[in-house]
């Protein structure tokens, strides 16, 4: 028999992260949890072609920040993690800075061991 246990690693707004673990037969299993998840989620993590695009602080209030807001996706984890709501615990580097200030987390993908 299997002694199954889930545990929440991350919870920010309407998205979760949970390790599975004690399964005899696989490894740990990590899980992403967006809910409720809207039809613009399932387009988001649907399979496509992956671009790499470099952008400039200039481009970034300029361009991107629209794309955000006309797509319709909430960007309220982004704040949540600037306000300090959510994730300090995983904040490597924090600038307070007014003009150029930034927080710096790791990627929800790394397992916090490997470097490579």
């Amino acid at each position: 028999k299997d002694d199954n246990q889930f545990d929440e690693v991350l919870h920010n707004d309407i998205y979760y992260k949970y390790t599975a673990s004690g399964f005899k037969s696989i490894n740990d299993v990590k899980l992403s949890v967006i809910h409720p998840a809207t039809a613009k989620h399932f387009e988001k993590y649907s399979r496509k072609p992956i671009h790499i695009v470099e952008e400039s602080g200039h481009d970034h209030k300029t361009i991107t920040l629209n794309f955000l807001k006309e797509s319709g996706f909430s960007i309220q984890w982004v704040y949540n993690i600037l306000d300090g709501l959510a994730e300090m615990d995983r904040v490597f580097y924090r600038d307070e800075d007014v003009e150029t200030g930034f927080c710096m987390l790791p990627d929800l993908k790394w397992d916090g061991l490997h470097l490579q």
